[in-house]
């Protein structure tokens, strides 16, 4: 099963909505910024099994409340908008991560071969 993160997702809602990043993790409290963060908390929560803690720190060191408070808020002002982004940022985040390269992280090679010891000089010299 593939891993999606929360960085993932936050990525991808800053790229469906065309704002940088920074917008979603900043301090701003513009209704158009907040409604993008409330669609990243719910992606966060339905993909990912990350705690409202989690999430919140994740987006700028926010608490849990606002999290919950987020959701709450997105279920109320829910529209056709909201319903397309999440339906059309699920669908990249998880088409992104099935075609993520997979890193196979392999231990540093050991021989279990023991080093044979140098021959010493006067059987080498007669042995010819």
């Amino acid at each position: 099963m593939n891993h999606i993160a929360i960085s993932d997702i936050r990525s991808a809602t800053a790229r469906h909505f065309g704002v940088p990043e920074a917008v979603l993790t900043g301090p701003s409290h513009r209704k158009d910024f907040a409604r993008m963060r409330y669609v990243a908390f719910a992606l966060c929560k339905s993909l990912t099994d990350a705690s409202t803690v989690t999430i919140g720190r994740e987006f700028g060191d926010r608490d849990h409340t606002t999290v919950l408070g987020g959701l709450k808020r997105l279920e109320e002002i829910r529209d056709l908008e909201i319903e397309m982004a999440l339906k059309i940022i699920t669908e990249r985040v998880k088409e992104n991560v099935a075609h993520a390269p997979r890193f196979v992280h392999a231990w540093p090679f050991k021989s279990r071969r023991t080093r044979l010891a140098p021959t010493p000089q006067f059987i080498r010299r007669h042995t010819s």
